[in-house]
This record gives C-alpha cells, structure tokens and sequence, in this order.
C-alpha cells in the first residue's frame, strides 16, 4: 500500500513538473517598446518620444509595454488587430490621418489584417499626468478663408485636456494670407508631402514627406503653405 502511494506520489510530481516546463516555454514575452522592432524612435526630447511604426502585410509585433500616455497618427488606411495580454483582441479600422489618444499603463501586440504595411507615428507623452480633464470642444472646427484666389485653412479640433490638445489642419496651397496664432510647445506630424512656410517667431521653409514630424517651440507662427498641406499638431498646454 506505501509503494502504492509513493508511485502515485512520484507520478502526481513528474506531472507538475512537466506542466511547469511547459507553462515556462510558452508564457509571454513582452518587450520595452525600444525593442520591439516595428518601432523606430525618429525624435525624443523632455515632452515626447516619438516612433515611426511599420507592420509588414499580415504581420504581427512582439508583445510590448505602452508605460505613458500616448498618441498615434495613422498613415494611410488600415485594418489591425490591437491585442491585449489577457483580453480578447480589439479590431481597429482606421482611415488615413485618424489620430486618437490612448492611456498607457499596457502591454499588447497589433496584428496587420492588410496586404498592405500598416503605418503610424507613435508619440510618447513623456509629461502627462494621470489625472487629466477632458475639454468639451464647443466649436470643433474653424476655417479661415480668402476670396481671390479661393481658398481656405481649416483647423479641426481632435481632443484636448487640461494639458494636451490635437489638431488636425487642412491648409490649400493658394492660401496667401494665413491667421498668426499663438502655439505653445508642440509636435507637428505630416500627413502627406508639401512644402510649408513658417513664422512669426521662428521662420522656416521646409519640405515635408509623409509621417515627418517637426518639434516647434512656443511662440507665434503662421503656416504659407506652397502646395495643399494637411498635418496634425500636438500641443503642450502646460
């Protein structure tokens, strides 16, 4: 009867233990989004961290950590999978310069359901505070328009707290006079190829190229664009 035992013993031990391996051997790895290897940094300064993101056609990235607040600027029209560890996946279809907010504090993969790559720009708020309060947006949009040539800039408003707000800005390239406002710190993140003017307070002429993005100091500007030109900003209100 004790040999009984102790075979049944011996055998309940064997079992959990090739149970461990193999519990062991597949868990999860989940990577810091450094190394995750979609993730390109492009930019990084005290405010953000900014990442060129590409899944190949009907692949998939490592499992990494979203530790902060972040957003992310869609490049072209796609299909993805957002997959959570421990939740069923989020399917996401997502239009050409769709640009949302996420709260950070997860680690997850996304799979490209596409023949084509899904592109984004993946900006790190590096300042933000848990405790921020959402701004309801009164009136959304505002356009500024010129009547010889036609032509118009429009300002879309996105999202905005107490510390951030996205805009999204449609400028047409005949437009001769634009608006000069006041920005604080903030990141533009070009949605196409154009070449843009700026001022007040740091003047520039730059081409920018799809997904470029620009970090620009707070003062007083004004965007000529030379061609059509859409971007989004993200702005630092505090």
């Amino acid at each position: 009867m004790l040999k009984k035992r102790f075979g049944l013993l011996l055998t309940l031990c064997c079992f959990a233990q090739v149970c461990f391996a193999q519990s062991a051997a597949t868990a999860t790895v989940v990577v810091p989004i450094t190394k995750e290897p979609s993730h390109h940094l492009v930019f990084e300064n005290e405010y953000v961290r900014v990442f060129k993101v590409e899944v190949a056609p009907h692949a998939e990235t490592l499992y990494h950590k979203h530790d902060v607040d972040y957003v992310f600027v869609t490049l072209g029209d796609s299909d993805v999978e957002s997959v959570r560890l421990g939740e069923p996946p989020v399917r996401l279809q997502l239009k050409d310069g769709e640009t949302r907010f996420t709260n950070g504090g997860f680690a997850h993969k996304a799979v490209n359901r596409r023949d084509k790559p899904f592109v984004n720009v993946t900006v790190e708020l590096k300042k933000a505070k848990p405790a921020q309060v959402e701004i309801a947006c009164n009136v959304c949009t505002k356009v500024w328009r010129q009547s010889k040539p036609k032509a118009s800039v429009k300002k879309e408003t996105l999202y905005e707290t107490d510390q951030l707000r996205i805009t999204r800005w449609q400028l047409d390239g005949a437009f001769r006079v634009p608006p000069e406002i006041d920005m604080n710190n903030h990141l533009l993140v070009a949605l196409g190829e154009f070449l843009l003017e700026r001022g007040v307070t740091h003047p520039e002429s730059k081409i920018y190229g799809t997904g470029d993005v620009r970090w620009n100091e707070k003062g007083k500007y004004f965007w000529r664009p030379e061609t059509d030109a859409a971007f989004v900003i993200i702005e630092m209100k505090r």
